[in-house]
């Protein structure tokens, strides 16, 4: 049985769907249900007519690394229950690539092909600018993913942390969307 491990917190769902889950099907197949594991909000945007079957894994605590422990025991389960499980992850975090072994356990990354900046507040206040005049309708919120993936930061969490401290004219709500203040 297939089945693929997504780090919510590290690569967006969205991101997933458009840049990785094409490839996952050509390699090991499509009959699997996203496993999305996440310590922070999870955005899936909207789109019209779009439907998605996914399992939703939330983090007990928002602390470091939480989602990624949360994976390894659900990798630990999987294994423990069958001899023929292939477990896909998706993730850019190093810590997985200990226990890939490229026959049971696969770990696949997304490298957004926009150069990485660090986090200064005027690259965040420039960003969130830019995002804000693309917006099509008035009406259409800007998430903090939105705001991760223009900027190709390292970690979704980290990122909103920077904005609480450091940023008081972006205001982030409990649902993850974004409004300049």
């Amino acid at each position: 049985m297939l089945h693929v491990l997504l780090d919510g917190d590290n690569i967006q769902y969205d991101t997933f769907v458009s840049h990785i889950k094409d490839n996952v099907d050509l390699r090991f197949g499509s009959n699997y249900i996203p496993d999305v594991f996440c310590q922070t909000n999870i955005i899936i945007k909207h789109s019209s007519l779009k439907t998605a079957n996914i399992r939703i894994h939330c983090s007990k605590t928002t602390n470091k690394n939480a989602s990624d422990a949360r994976i390894l025991v659900h990798i630990g389960k999987l294994l423990s229950t069958s001899n023929d499980c292939i477990i896909v992850i998706v993730s850019n975090d190093k810590i997985f690539e200990e226990i890939a072994d490229n026959q049971r356990i696969f770990l696949i990354g997304y490298v957004s092909s926009q150069k990485r900046v660090r986090l200064k507040k005027t690259f965040v206040l420039q960003a969130m600018k830019t995002l804000d005049e693309q917006r099509k309708l008035e009406s259409d919120n800007i998430y903090l993913a939105d705001l991760y993936e223009y900027l190709n930061y390292t970690s979704i969490s980290i990122l909103k942390d920077y904005i609480n401290k450091f940023v008081p004219e972006i205001y982030i709500a409990s649902n993850d969307v974004i409004y300049l203040i």
